[in-house]
C-alpha cells in the first residue's frame, strides 16, 4: 500500500489517541507566520534553545519535544500503542512549549493535530541534533524522523543537525534562520524535507553551504562483540568504523569537506523503475509452470 493510501487512516487514529495530561494546555497564541520546533534530543537541550532562540526573531515558535533524549529513533511511534504523557514546559523564545512521552515523530504528530488545531503550522523545523546526519545515516535519526513526520502530512519541513564535539550552537542556528527565510521567500515545497549538516568551525569562520544530493556513510557498523554481562547473560556491543570516503556528489562528501550541505529529501520512497519493471511480471502463473 502507497503513503497516499495510509495518509487518511493513520491522521484518523493519531487524532483519537488518547492523551494523559499534566494539567491543562490553555489557550493558543494569536495566529501569524507559525513554526513547530521539534528535535529528538529531548526539550531541555541546549541545541534546541539556541535554535528558538533565533527562530523566534521571524516568527512565532512553538516547541512540541520529546521529554527526553530519543535519538535513533527515526520516524518510530509509540503514542499508537499506548497513552502518551503531555506536560507544559518553558523554552525562552517560544510562545508555547509542551513536552511529551513519545518519539520525535510523536511530538510532531501532536503538535501540529492538537497544538495546531484551528492555527496550522506553516513550517516545521527540528534540531539542533548533536550529531551529523548526512547521507544515509538519515535513515535511523529521530531528527529527520521528526521532520519526514510533517512532510507525510503535507507540511514543509527542515532538519539541522551539527557534527563534531563542537557545542556552539550559534553557526548553525543563525544559519538555520537564514536557511527558513530563504526558504518563505522561495515558498518551500510540501511534502519535503531539507535536511542541512553544519560541520564544527573555528571561531570566526563561517563554513560555505553545499546544495548535494543524499549519499554515503561516515560511519559503518562492521560487526558485533558479545561479551559476558555482570547478570550472567550476554550482551551485545556494536563495532563502529568512521571513514573519511564518501561518493562523488553527495552530501556526505561535502560535508566532510568542512561544507554546510542540504540535501532535499522526500517521504515517498517507491522505486520507480522496480515499479514499471514488476508490472510486466506474470504473477499470476503458479510456481514451476
Amino acid at each position: 500500500m502507497n503513503a497516499s493510501a495510509l495518509a487518511l487512516p493513520v491522521a484518523v487514529l493519531a487524532a483519537v489517541l488518547p492523551v494523559a495530561f499534566d494539567g491543562g494546555l490553555g489557550p493558543e497564541p494569536e495566529p501569524g507566520y507559525r513554526i513547530l520546533v521539534s528535535n529528538d534530543d529531548g526539550i531541555d537541550s541546549p541545541a534546541l534553545a539556541a535554535l528558538v532562540a533565533a527562530l523566534s526573531e521571524q516568527a512565532e515558535v512553538v516547541v512540541c519535544a520529546p521529554d527526553g533524549n530519543r535519538s535513533g529513533s527515526s520516524q518510530s511511534v509509540a503514542a499508537m500503542g499506548a497513552p502518551m504523557r503531555v506536560r507544559e514546559a518553558e523554552v525562552e523564545g517560544a510562545v508555547r512549549a509542551v513536552a511529551v512521552g513519545g518519539t520525535p515523530a510523536d511530538a510532531v504528530c501532536f503538535g501540529l493535530l492538537e497544538l495546531g488545531r484551528g492555527k496550522p503550522f506553516d513550517l516545521v523545523v527540528s534540531g539542533i541534533n548533536q550529531g551529523a546526519n548526512v547521507g544515509d545515516l538519515a535513515h535511523y535519526s529521530g531528527t529527520v524522523g521528526a521532520a519526514m513526520e510533517a512532510a507525510f502530512r503535507g507540511v514543509p519541513a527542515v532538519a539541522v543537525s551539527q557534527g563534531g564535539r563542537d557545542r556552539d550552537w550559534s553557526f548553525a542556528a543563525s544559519f538555520t534562520a537564514r536557511f527558513v527565510a530563504e526558504l518563505r521567500r522561495h515558498e518551500p515545497r510540501p511534502g519535503t524535507v531539507y535536511n542541512l549538516n553544519v560541520p564544527s568551525a573555528r571561531a570566526g569562520e563561517e563554513p560555505k553551504p553545499a546544495v548535494r544530493a543524499a549519499g554515503g556513510s561516515f560511519l559503518q557498523t562492521t560487526g558485533w562483540e558479545v561479551v559476558e554481562s555482570g547478570d550472567g547473560g550476554r550482551e551485545a556491543r556494536a563495532r563502529i568504523a568512521f571513514r573519511r570516503q564518501a561518493p562523488p556528489g553527495t552530501d556526505t562528501e561535502a560535508f566532510l569537506a568542512g561544507r554546510v550541505t542540504i540535501a532535499p529529501l522526500r517521504f515517498d520512497w517507491t522505486d520507480r523503475e522496480a515499479l514499471a519493471d514488476l508490472a510486466g511480471w506474470d504473477l499470476g502463473r503458479a510456481p514451476g509452470r
